[in-house]
């Protein structure tokens, strides 16, 4: 009996759920097609970059790296663009991987959004799945870490990424031996 109130429960997630990942995969699509125009392109990524900057600073906030800097402003570097950054006065060894590695809490954050909108949200209109794809695209694009942030965490984070694939490798040897 549980089990077929947990498959009904899946399956009413998935076939609304469904509407909502259709409208997030055509902003993906839009973001691809605006990508030359870099003005267009930064106003339309703002909030997923906002997402992304936001998961750095509390991160540094929490593991003691001191942001000094947090800026959501656009810059071209070459063929590159820099959407947003935070600046760290104390990236060490304990806490770089915390920090650079932030924007993958984006997530279970946008799981969590999507279900209390479901339960918030009566209305299933076209605007409304719009507005709701584009904000789970906003979270999906803002859940990847950039190049700087890899950066971070296997230049800083080296001895603690080190550290855990000992871990990683005693722990399958004694599984094996």
């Amino acid at each position: 009996m549980l089990s077929n109130q947990i498959i009904s429960h899946v399956y009413h997630w998935i076939k609304i759920h469904n509407t909502i990942a259709e409208s997030a995969l055509c902003f993906f699509f839009i973001a691809g097609i605006i990508r030359p125009f870099t003005i267009v392109y930064s106003v339309f990524l703002l909030p997923s970059t906002l997402f992304h900057e936001l998961t750095h600073y509390i991160m540094a906030l929490l593991f003691n790296g001191k942001p000094v800097r947090f800026s959501i402003i656009p810059k071209k570097q070459g063929a590159y663009i820099n959407l947003g950054s935070v600046s760290c006065a104390n990236i060490t060894a304990y806490n770089a991987i915390q920090i650079g590695l932030s924007p993958f809490i984006l997530v279970p954050a946008m799981i969590l959004y999507v279900d209390i909108i479901d339960k918030i949200h009566f209305s299933r209109s076209i605007a409304s799945l719009s507005l709701e794809g584009y904000m789970v695209f906003s979270f999906l694009s803002g859940c990847i870490p950039s190049y700087p942030d890899f950066k971070i965490v296997f230049v800083d984070g080296i001895i603690t990424v080190l550290l855990l694939a000992c871990c990683v490798a005693f722990y399958f040897y004694n599984t094996l031996h």
